[in-house]
């Protein structure tokens, strides 16, 4: 049976790289209203009203579009020079060991690394390769992700924050839990510098669940893109700290998630998002996308 051009250029790493480059640039030069608008309509299924903002995924399309753009942000958006905003504001005691640093895939030296580590691109969302103990390494993923150094993610998903970073390749320290499985993840949406809800994945490598509680650990009944679990995850000890260093991040920014884990009882800094899911996750409830919606105070000059 005949490959089709599509599975041709799909099962070579070197002509899909290409092709995403070439998409990249396409996109790059389609106004962001206009794709934007596009893309909700293939998500949602109805056309995106930008006269009537009241979701939270609603303005989260509008700052894409309007948002002035600002330094800080991008900065934060980096996942290396994050680092150094954190460091600043709340102390290095709270950032993940740092072993590396490089500008690709291809000059590193993993004979000279852990058994263990984590390496992430610093220029965008998801190009990331966990390398654990006595497991070989994914070089499909490398690939993916010296391939993903290539492609300005701020023009592809239109995130500003993005726009601007420069592309390098970060290792760190692997964390993990007692029992090896992976650690949870706590995600603060914050509203003008307040903490308003707490998002939790576990299990992300075992079976990816998620729980939303509100900063008094009380679970609500809200999903975003997936369902929550039935599990009750235990209200964390260090979780007024949390907050407390929270709110240092993320103070001066209409809005911002600050993700933290906590590994042998001290707290690590994950990092710093502006467009949750790049405002395309489908909420379960309209109410509970309202109300973050309500939240999320645009400019004086959108009004």
């Amino acid at each position: 049976m005949k490959k089709t051009i599509k599975q041709t250029i799909k099962s070579s790493s070197s002509l899909f790289c290409l092709y995403k480059q070439f998409r990249a640039k396409i996109i790059k030069w389609t106004p962001t209203e206009k794709y934007i608008r596009k893309q909700w309509l293939r998500k949602f299924s109805e056309e995106l009203d930008l006269e009537n903002l009241q979701t939270y995924n609603e303005k989260l399309q509008w700052l894409k579009i309007y948002g002035e753009k600002d330094a800080l942000s991008t900065r934060c958006a980096d996942k290396l020079e994050v680092s150094k905003h954190v460091a600043e504001r709340i102390g290095k005691e709270y950032l993940n060991e740092l072993i590396a640093v490089y500008d690709g895939t291809k000059n590193i030296d993993f004979s000279k690394l852990p058994n263990q580590f984590v390496l992430k691109a610093t220029h965008d969302s998801g190009s990331v390769l966990i390398k654990k103990e006595n497991t070989p390494l994914d070089y499909k993923v490398l690939k993916e992700i010296e391939c993903s150094l290539k492609i300005n993610y701020g023009y592809i998903s239109k995130e500003w924050v993005y726009e601007d970073i420069k592309p390098k390749i970060i290792i760190e320290k692997f964390l993990e839990s007692e029992d090896g499985r992976s650690l949870k993840d706590y995600k603060i949406f914050c509203f003008d510098g307040v903490p308003r809800i707490i998002h939790v994945d576990f299990d992300r490598f075992e079976g990816h669940k998620r729980n939303f509680y509100d900063i008094s650990w009380n679970k609500l009944d809200l999903e975003i893109e997936y369902p929550s679990a039935d599990v009750e995850v235990k209200k964390p000890e260090l979780l007024e700290k949390m907050l407390e260093l929270t709110i240092v991040l993320a103070k001066g920014f209409p809005h911002v998630r600050v993700d933290w884990f906590i590994h042998q009882d001290k707290l690590v800094f994950g990092e710093m998002t502006y467009f949750h899911g790049s405002g395309f996750e489908a909420f379960n409830s309209k109410a509970w996308e309202i109300k973050m919606g309500g939240w999320l105070k645009l400019p004086e000059k959108v009004k």
